[in-house]
């Protein structure tokens, strides 16, 4: 085996030569590796976690100089990266919207399938956490349980059974439940 400098690595921390392999490479550089070796910096990890676990106001001041060092990186990023992580962003919130429309079911009211037309109506407005239209940045589970708590209607019947019963009617179950029976109160 053709042994170099570059193929082995002394540890900064135990100062035992190892492969090269045994190093997590640095995210900011191509080949280019911590300069403690894998082991020892799992250790060193676990004891910092363990001293904070048991140490609140340390603990609180680590994760406020954490927050720091990421402002501050955010705030020397290129041009290139900050384009970069924006559409990384755009596209993010693209995919989840995607999803979302995914989920729709037709209008339980008419029928309607065109997905473009379905609007997400709160059954119990009351339990209602967030907007799904608006809840791209919000985890899949999370989404997935607000979405239980809906019914799909068309634009054209969610708009006439809030013309009919208003915004958040007193007992919002009860009114849906009529709607969608064909029971609409009289226009006055």
């Amino acid at each position: 085996m053709n042994s170099t400098k570059e193929e082995f690595k002394k540890c900064r921390s135990c100062g035992v030569l190892k492969p090269i392999e045994e190093f997590y490479k640095k995210w900011r550089g191509k080949e280019v590796y911590s300069n403690e070796c894998a082991e020892c910096t799992k250790r060193r990890t676990k004891q910092q976690r363990e001293r904070l676990k048991n140490d609140p106001q340390r603990l609180e001041l680590h994760r406020s100089k954490a927050r720091e060092k990421t402002k501050e990186r955010r705030k020397n990023r290129s041009e290139e990266q900050k384009q970069k992580d924006l559409q990384n962003q755009y596209d993010f919130v693209a995919r989840r919207r995607a999803w979302i429309e995914e989920l729709k079911t037709d209008c339980v009211k008419c029928g309607e399938t065109r997905k473009y037309l379905i609007h997400w109506h709160h059954v119990d407005p009351s339990q209602k956490e967030f907007a799904l239209s608006s809840g791209c940045t919000k985890s899949k589970e999370k989404i997935l349980q607000e979405s239980k708590k809906c019914v799909c209607l068309c634009a054209n019947c969610h708009t006439e059974f809030h013309h009919f019963y208003g915004i958040n009617p007193i007992d919002a179950v009860e009114c849906l439940k009529k709607y969608l029976q064909g029971d609409l109160p009289n226009e006055s």
